[in-house]
């Protein structure tokens, strides 16, 4: 398998971009910073999730997975996040196979041992940048009332 690029992959539903850089992250769609931005969008399907299911499963499914401790370019990365969401939103689909099989042509690639551990501390950091599934306040502010019961999960 050749490897063609170097792929960081979002999935996009209902109106903003979600992915992984060390925490589930969200944006608007297209300005993840990954220079020189989307090259490609594939639609995958059509989901009868809701949004709140999704906040939900971003929530509590895969924010404690996809932790900047768990990043691993080659093993838990974007690709593998985004593989996981969109299996999610249309049951059975995939992200296409250059980018969810984009680590078996790095295992082939002697260089990125010697690199993995900054492509690591680079590609799993963006804790600090965009906005994190967490950062969903106003939306609940607006939904909340008084006596209802709300869960933070850090």
């Amino acid at each position: 398998r050749r490897l063609q690029g170097i792929w960081h992959l979002g999935v996009v539903a209902f109106g903003k971009e979600f992915w992984y850089g060390g925490r589930v992250l969200a944006s608007e769609p297209g300005s993840a910073p990954f220079p020189p931005g989307p090259l490609r969008s594939t639609t995958i399907g059509y989901t009868t999730r809701a949004t709140e299911e999704l906040h939900d499963f971003l929530r509590f499914e895969l924010a404690p997975r996809y932790t900047a401790d768990t990043y691993d370019v080659l093993k838990h990365n974007c690709n593998h996040f985004a593989d996981e969401v969109v299996g999610f939103l249309v049951p059975g689909a995939h992200v296409p196979d250059e980018a969810r099989l984009q680590s078996e042509a790095f295992l082939s690639a002697s260089l990125l041992d010697r690199v993995r551990q900054s492509l690591n501390a680079w590609l799993g950091g963006f804790g600090a940048a965009g906005s994190g599934i967490d950062d969903l306040m106003p939306e609940w502010r607006i939904r909340l009332r008084p006596g209802d019961l709300a869960m933070f999960v850090p």
